[in-house]
């Protein structure tokens, strides 16, 4: 789902038998990482403006992916 300036991520699982909403996230992009936690893929949500960008990463708990790290960036022109 997306709004004026960003989207809205849900991301479901076990869609097909008891699903579960595992994260909520907002931002521009959501990406699959390389990386894993107990066996499930890291996940970077990154949201970008004119003026700054905000990346955030979250990590799965074995339950749901909770924030990991945040980072704001300052976009220089």
């Amino acid at each position: 789902m997306s709004g004026a300036d960003e989207g809205w991520f849900w991301l479901l699982r076990s869609v097909h038998k008891n699903p579960k909403i595992v994260l909520f996230a907002t931002g521009n992009s959501l990406d699959l990482m390389e990386s894993r936690t107990l066996g499930y893929r890291d996940i970077r949500s990154v949201w970008s403006s004119a003026s700054d960008t905000h990346q955030t990463v979250y990590h799965f708990d074995g339950n749901e992916y909770k924030l990991w790290t945040e980072k704001w960036t300052e976009n220089h022109h």
